[in-house]
């Protein structure tokens, strides 16, 4: 149990992608439980529902889980998997950043705002990269010579 084999077992409860596994592991998971109190109280922090908990057969848990439920129970998982380390990999960051972008989206209306309209205070450094190319200085410091190639013609591809 101290090796993550409850973890282990939850991972594989909560992946329905490969249902045989799913009730493999459900399985394992109730044996487990009866034998250390530290697997059921891992389990019961993770699956938190007493339906889930009762479910004895991969139909039973199925029937009376929903997506959602399943989403939750995964993130208390990561949590509880954290708890014992501080670091966090660079993919869960990602994706705790995705799932907040997509929430201020859907909360703030994301797809109705327009791009184009001026959310700083400040300048955001547009007008500068629409200076023609007349202004752009050709000396001075940081400034290295190179020759600049004329634009190429529309219409003539090469072939």
């Amino acid at each position: 149990v101290d090796g993550g084999l409850t973890e282990t077992l939850l991972m594989c409860v909560l992946d329905v992608a490969h249902p045989v596994r799913q009730a493999a592991a459900l399985a394992e998971l109730h044996r487990l439980q009866l034998f250390s109190p530290k697997a059921n109280k891992i389990t019961k922090a993770v699956l938190h529902q007493q339906k889930l908990l009762q479910a004895l057969t991969l139909d039973q848990f199925m029937s009376s889980t929903t997506p959602e439920d399943l989403k939750l129970a995964r993130c208390r998982l990561r949590n509880l998997q954290q708890m014992g380390d501080s670091r966090v990999s660079a993919t869960e960051h990602e994706l705790q950043q995705q799932m907040m972008s997509q929430e201020v989206d859907n909360t703030v209306g994301g797809s109705q705002v327009s791009s184009k309209v001026d959310v700083f205070l400040t300048s955001t450094g547009e007008a500068d990269e629409q200076q023609s190319e007349e202004t752009i200085p050709r000396t001075g410091p940081s400034i290295y010579p190179g020759q600049r190639l004329p634009p190429r013609a529309e219409g003539k591809g090469e072939a």
